[in-house]
């Protein structure tokens, strides 16, 4: 996985110097948050998938920077002082800190415009555009309703049920990685099994915000690269169901995927999510 993403970091470089980005202020913005660490999980995933299925690597690039746009953009938002009021992300100052408030909302907006452009660019049939953009649309739409309860059960003091809490997180973290799993089967024009692992990539993205919640919980700013125990007063499905069973939640999402992935002879991508979790639980 590092290979890969040295390898879309320097996509991400090349994207940002050939002026795709004509504001100077989104450009220099934009590029802070987006060059300043992140896993690149959800491209390696589209890069992973793509593999398999014999996609053309550039079109896969393409496609994982448009879902890295997006979810840096997100991140921008969420780190606001009238949001999360976060000072650091990924090891640096947020955005609003390195510029100013003003420009992390300009330039979280741009930035949700931004990956619609670039899937409307992609050198595939127009038929196939237009699926892969209206699923990259609906996700989004979902991303912003997840956020959206995200701060209205801290900030309406709300006590929301573990329901309402898991399809929280499905929409705010499940459903990129959703997308991430599904696009390219749409691609191939295979809409059967986008729609199929569209689900398998939202039970990974539960899995991985229940485990991103137990790493906060024992983790540290300076390891994790942000700002622990901000969420101290937000009611968490790690608070409603403590450590044991949110590890077990987790497991139980985790191992569900892998399971659909194996029936699916995708054993190789399996095997690599089985030792990306552990090298992360090393940490």
């Amino acid at each position: 996985m590092e290979n890969f993403k040295k390898e879309f970091n320097n996509y991400i470089k090349l994207y940002f110097e050939n002026n795709n980005i004509e504001n100077k202020y989104f450009r220099e913005s934009l590029f802070y948050s987006m060059i300043n660490g992140g896993k690149r999980l959800r491209p390696w995933i589209i890069n992973e998938i793509g593999k398999f299925l014999d996609i053309d690597k550039n079109i896969l690039l393409d496609i994982g920077l448009a879902v890295e746009i997006l979810h840096t953009s997100s991140l921008i938002h969420d780190d606001l002082p009238s949001i999360d009021n976060s000072n650091l992300r990924r090891g640096k100052l947020s955005n609003h800190m390195r510029f100013d408030v003003h420009t992390a909302i300009l330039s979280g907006d741009y930035g949700f415009i931004v990956p619609n452009k670039i899937i409307l660019n992609l050198p595939i049939e127009d038929n196939l555009k237009i699926k892969v953009l209206d699923m990259f649309l609906s996700t989004s739409l979902k991303l912003f309703s997840g956020e959206m309860n995200d701060v209205a059960f801290e900030k309406y003091s709300l006590n929301p049920t573990l329901d309402e809490i898991i399809k929280m997180y499905e929409y705010k973290t499940g459903v990129m990685f959703g997308f991430s799993f599904a696009a390219p089967f749409l691609i191939v024009n295979d809409s059967k099994k986008a729609k199929k692992f569209y689900e398998v990539g939202v039970k990974f993205g539960l899995a991985f915000q229940l485990f991103d919640d137990l790493k906060d919980l024992k983790g540290n700013s300076k390891i994790l690269g942000k700002d622990v125990n901000k969420d101290i007063n937000k009611l968490t499905a790690l608070k409603l169901l403590g450590v044991t069973k949110t590890e077990e939640k987790s497991n139980e999402f985790f191992n569900s995927c892998i399971k659909t992935l194996n029936e699916y002879k995708m054993n190789n991508f399996s095997e690599k999510l089985i030792s990306l979790k552990k090298l992360i639980q090393e940490r």
